[in-house]
């Protein structure tokens, strides 16, 4: 039933495309944003100045090729690429070209938080031509009922959960060409074990505590996260809490050492900073410095 509909509006609107100007920004309450044009931003990025979003994600490339680092992967984007993004997700602008133009939407309402729509973490697809096109005028559309209508709420929903059922439909079409096979209990284990270090909050130091949370043992959590990932939980862990590290020191309010070690579970600040260096390179000021 959604999939017809999807395809009757595509098409009763792709004649009036060419008429709409997608270089604008839109923005509808506090909960859907639309961006459209890249360039006012580009010369202000800091790359490698870490950033959590507030909204799931929806990133589509209509030109131009960009380098990130979304969550714990890197991700090189170019023309047809299409990545979702999850509420919470750190992301590192690491390149951009010139020319890169994205069509951005960032949105929170409850219908996309199932996670079936939105996945655990960072997906990217390639769109083959046709798939571009559908996207695209996805994209327009949005744009133009929003200033037509910016009153209907719900329309605008309507769009962007079709949109999102649309990709999901691809991304399950990737996997099962991929030879992907139906998830097993360790590939579920790995799921939620890697929502949990997704999620937008501190992470804990103690492997025990994901456990707990999994309801499983430290061993058998162990075992399963490393055959499934070829990284240990410690690892994740750590790569966490270099992230959240990282926020805290870019952030505003300028936290002390010792405020920031306090906050990530370390003793004390010289243990906090003995830690981000081993696994960084450099030390929590200089990459302080570094971000100004």
């Amino acid at each position: 039933m959604v999939a017809k509909e999807i395809f009757e509006i595509d098409n009763s609107v792709r004649e009036k495309m060419s008429l709409l100007d997608p270089r604008m920004h839109n923005f509808f309450e506090n909960d859907f944003t639309l961006i459209m044009d890249f360039t006012p931003y580009r010369d202000k990025i800091v790359f490698g100045k870490p950033m959590r979003t507030p909204e799931h994600r929806l990133i589509y490339v209509s030109e131009g090729n960009a380098n990130f680092q979304i969550g714990f992967d890197e991700f090189e984007l170019n023309k047809g690429c299409l990545i979702l993004v999850p509420r919470g997700t750190v992301i590192i602008t690491e390149d951009i070209s010139r020319n890169y133009s994205p069509y951005t939407l960032a949105f929170n309402f409850p219908e996309a938080d199932g996670q079936v729509l939105m996945p655990y973490s960072a997906t990217s697809l390639r769109l083959s031509p046709d798939e571009q096109l559908i996207v695209t005028n996805y994209f327009l559309l949005i744009d133009q009922l929003v200033k037509k209508y910016s009153a209907d709420r719900r329309g605008v929903d309507f769009l962007i959960v079709s949109l999102l059922y649309h990709i999901y439909t691809l991304r399950e079409k990737s996997s099962q060409t991929l030879g992907a096979q139906r998830s097993t209990r360790g590939m579920i284990i790995r799921d939620r074990f890697l929502f949990l270090i997704n999620s937008p909050q501190i992470p804990m130091r103690t492997v025990g505590w994901y456990a707990d949370q999994l309801s499983i043992t430290e061993e058998y959590l162990r075992s399963t996260i490393k055959a499934q990932t070829m990284q240990t939980p410690m690892q994740w862990i750590n790569m966490a809490t270099v992230r959240e590290a990282r926020l805290l020191l870019v952030d505003a309010k300028h936290y002390s050492l010792s405020h920031i070690a306090e906050q990530l579970h370390f003793s004390d600040d010289s243990q906090f900073i003995k830690f981000y260096k081993r696994e960084t390179g450099e030390t929590p000021n200089d990459f302080r410095k570094r971000m100004k």
